[in-house]
């Protein structure tokens, strides 16, 4: 019984171990974002991609897959996990795209 009840909480506690990683990986990577692009970014995050977009705004950096690309980085570092991120950055005059993996 008792060998019972300890195999029964050991994956439990695992996937709480993960809930708590995955939601400091979403903390960086919006850090990362509002770094690069402004308070005003909003950012729709996976595991492995985001799709970065400031509404009615945009970047003083032109090269938009520039900013994506980094931001991609910035994306294996916050999910070590994933083997390749990408990142979709769009504002009001134009779009850019980086997949980058490990």
């Amino acid at each position: 019984m008792i060998l019972l009840t300890a195999a029964i909480s050991v994956p439990a506690s695992r996937s709480h171990a993960q809930t708590v990683r995955d939601n400091s990986g979403g903390e960086y990577f919006q850090r990362a974002a509002e770094t690069l692009c402004g308070s005003r970014v909003r950012v729709n995050l996976d595991s492995d991609g985001a799709l970065v977009y400031l509404s009615g705004e945009y970047l003083q950096n032109r090269n938009l897959d520039e900013v994506a690309r980094n931001l991609a980085l910035d994306g294996l570092n916050a999910f070590p996990e994933s083997q390749s991120f990408s990142v979709w950055v769009e504002d009001s005059k134009g779009k850019g795209y980086a997949k980058v993996k490990r």
